[in-house]
């Protein structure tokens, strides 16, 4: 994830080559899956990242949150297998649903895409990875053209809210790159350091 946060996909690639070399069972995690569906994608591979998305949706513990008995049994049949239990995080969650949705989208198959960012809306809301999937939300509406409706989403974001400085920082691009404000721009930056000084 650090190498594809720097764009150096090669790198990515080496890296999951690498752990998958030390490890097979890392190729049965959802990090694995979404960090090479990245690469694919940065390679070019629309169809090959969606496939591999696919796959890791499918994956126990992705659309819905195990009962501990089932999560007991998985990592019973896991380690069985020779492979480490591994908790779904939330976070692994959710980044493997916003990947999915991405893929879809850059697949050409946009009104999947949005359904799969209203499933994640339903899955996380009251998450810690609700602000991810409102940011992957407004992602896709910016990528339609519709950047009225991002905005909208991220001004309703209040300064009392965990997710406050990750959506001002966003509406602040989103006034910036889309709608070329600077001024705008530069309001949000104010209102955060008002409202948020220590962020």
């Amino acid at each position: 994830r650090v190498h594809l946060s720097k764009g150096a996909h090669t790198e990515a690639r080496q890296a999951l080559d690498a752990a998958a070399a030390n490890d097979f069972s890392v190729r049965e995690t959802t990090a694995y899956a979404v960090v090479s569906a990245n690469c694919r994608a940065a390679e070019g591979d629309a169809a090959g990242a969606l496939r591999e998305l696919e796959l890791a949706m499918a994956l126990p513990g992705i659309r819905h949150v195990l009962s501990a008995k089932e999560a007991q049994e998985l990592n019973k049949s896991r380690s069985n297998s020779h492979g480490a239990p591994v908790p779904i995080s939330v976070a692994d969650r959710a980044s493997t649903y916003i990947a999915y949705a991405r893929a879809l989208a850059a697949s050409g198959r946009v009104d999947d895409a949005e359904r799969a960012v209203d499933q994640a809306a339903d899955a996380f809301a009251g998450t810690s990875a609700e602000v991810s999937v409102m940011l992957a939300r407004c992602e896709m509406a910016m990528a339609r053209g519709d950047d009225t409706r991002a905005l909208r989403a991220l001004s309703k974001v209040t300064p009392s809210s965990p997710h406050y400085p990750a959506a001002t920082l966003a509406l602040a691009d989103v006034y910036l790159s889309k709608r070329g404000d600077v001024a705008a721009y530069v309001r949000c930056h104010r209102e955060l350091a008002k409202n948020r000084p220590e962020d």
